[in-house]
């Protein structure tokens, strides 16, 4: 899954982006970038199918998070717009 964290459209470096789920146990983690790499400033990837909770922490933004099932295929464009908290 990829897509970008941002705020004012602009992308955000340094966000901790967390991808888990309670039934597979699948669990990876990214930071995101100032730039873009393939049209995302985050990547995680190699998850088991399943749903999963995917959560960013950021120290001065709101906390935003997705519910989402993954598939055999990947999940793009799943972007975190950030406003100030």
């Amino acid at each position: 899954m990829s897509g970008i964290v941002q705020y004012n459209a602009i992308p955000v470096s340094g966000i901790r982006v967390e991808a888990w789920s309670e039934a597979t146990g699948g669990w990876d983690v990214d930071i995101s970038k100032g730039t873009l790499t393939n049209g995302a400033n985050y990547k995680i990837s190699g998850l088991p199918p399943g749903e999963y909770h995917v959560n960013v922490y950021p120290l001065n933004y709101q906390d935003d998070y997705y519910r989402v099932e993954l598939t055999n295929s990947d999940i793009q464009n799943l972007h975190f717009p950030f406003w100030a908290a």
